[in-house]
């Protein structure tokens, strides 16, 4: 038996290409530029932050100041919102006379709580008798 003849392998016509040995690395993170133009980014960030904060600070204790002046002044506005309603309630008093004294056996006045006690009126009871251009006026939300 002959022994076969082997063909060898030859490089290719115009030889192999060159051999990639630099090592090729991944680019990781951001480069210099980048992280210096975030890092100034985030402390201007922050300084307006402390800023807007401080003002936000300033508005709440002129807020404070003003409820603590106020509180002294309650008594006075609950008196003066006493008195109007009171007014309000002898005005529709007067309003409820003229319109029931024809029915026989009608109490002005009469309460619909039975009880002695003072009952603040309900909204029904002071703008009841209101037209409704005043009623709306007085920005209260009454069925008509």
């Amino acid at each position: 038996m002959a022994a076969a003849k082997v063909k060898q392998d030859m490089p290719p016509a115009g030889d192999y290409g060159p051999i990639d040995y630099k090592r090729n690395l991944l680019r990781r993170g951001l480069s210099g530029y980048s992280m210096l133009a975030l890092g100034i980014g985030t402390l201007l960030y922050r300084y307006w932050k402390i800023i807007k904060c401080n003002r936000e600070h300033e508005h709440r204790r002129l807020q404070i100041e003003d409820f603590e002046a106020r509180i002294p002044l309650m008594p006075l506005f609950q008196a003066e919102t006493d008195r109007r309603i009171l007014h309000m309630l002898r005005e529709n008093l007067e309003e409820e006379a003229t319109i029931m004294k024809d029915v026989p056996g009608w109490k002005v006045g009469e309460s619909v709580f039975n009880t002695t006690r003072w009952v603040p009126p309900l909204l029904v009871e002071l703008y009841g008798l209101l037209p409704l251009e005043e009623r709306v006026f007085a920005n209260i939300m009454m069925y008509t």
